[in-house]
């Protein structure tokens, strides 16, 4: 069962809180780029670091350039400037100021960055792009609050050597791993439930055990006769929600490989355990990282500031 929050109190000292612009930002229902804006403008750091996003390389399309918020949230997209604003809702409510609270940071953007790649490019399942950026985004995020208590340097070194996961060196430490903590803060915050569901089956990674449809035979599943892509329609809720777990199961796994690459973090012995996962699950979904993608997300990380 679910740990509560009011169990966390009781043992976690500074949990985090949401300010008012990030709890501003994350509760606005269904909004358009006015009024994105009009919560934006009320920072001037956030301002100015959108009019810079709009006017890099990433976004030189030849056309117009970004004068103003606006017109800079026009030029980055609607769904992309809302996740950028995930990001810096989370961020900014830690201090990222430790080299292993950073590694598990760029950790958590790349899943979110290649979750969203999965969704776009698959067309074995139907799962919402933004759902699966703010699942992969959220995935390990009760990690970056144990941190204050957890020595993630300690673990680290073993979980390269050591037999074990993360839940149970954590657990050697504390009442609780990252999955229940990261769980009971995102019920106290509102956020969706499937988010709360994919933290919570990242015990099932962790015990090496893959969610249970994840081998369920891709011809029962519903899809338009045409484009051969899920049918949005028709799909179950417990499907998608399964599907999400499976997505950032593979995005997770394969954001280790991207941190090795640039030196911040090499978990490569660890996650070789779940090979066999890895395996099935880019099967199931038609994907996986070549060089030029690694390139790309490493480019984003640096857009993101995340580097």
């Amino acid at each position: 069962m679910p740990i509560s929050y009011a169990s966390l109190e009781g043992y976690l000292k500074e949990l985090p809180i949401l300010g008012v612009t990030q709890s501003s930002l994350l509760s606005l229902h269904d909004p358009d780029l006015h009024e994105y804006a009009r919560v934006i403008e009320q920072d001037e750091v956030l301002t100015s670091r959108f009019i810079k996003i709009a006017n890099s390389v990433y976004y030189d399309r030849g056309g117009a350039t970004g004068k103003d918020l606006l017109q800079s949230l026009t030029i980055i997209g609607l769904e992309e400037v809302k996740q950028f604003l995930e990001i810096y809702a989370l961020k900014s409510t830690f201090s990222i100021s430790s080299p292993e609270r950073e590694a598990l940071w760029q950790h958590n953007v790349l899943t979110a960055l290649i979750a969203r790649d999965i969704a776009t490019s698959t067309r074995q399942i139907h799962v919402p792009i933004s759902q699966a950026f703010l699942a992969g985004l959220l995935h390990d995020f009760g990690k970056l609050v144990l941190m204050s208590h957890v020595s993630y340097v300690e673990i680290f070194k073993k979980i390269q050597y050591e037999a074990g996961t993360f839940c149970e060196h954590e657990l050697n430490l504390v009442p609780f791993c990252h999955c229940d903590v990261g769980a009971a803060v995102a019920e106290k915050w509102n956020l969706p439930s499937f988010v709360t569901d994919v933290m919570l089956a990242q015990h099932e990674l962790q015990q090496h055990i893959v969610c249970q449809h994840i081998l369920h035979d891709q011809s029962s599943v519903p899809t338009n006769a045409e484009s051969g892509v899920p049918a949005k329609a028709n799909v179950s809720p417990s499907a998608l929600v399964d599907d999400l777990c499976n997505l950032v199961t593979l995005a997770n796994i394969l954001s280790y490989d991207v941190l090795a690459e640039l030196g911040t973090l090499n978990l490569r012995s660890y996650v070789r355990q779940f090979a066999e996962e890895r395996k099935v699950l880019e099967s199931r979904f038609g994907y996986g990282l070549g060089t030029a993608k690694s390139k790309d997300l490493v480019n984003q990380l640096n857009l993101y500031g995340v580097c």
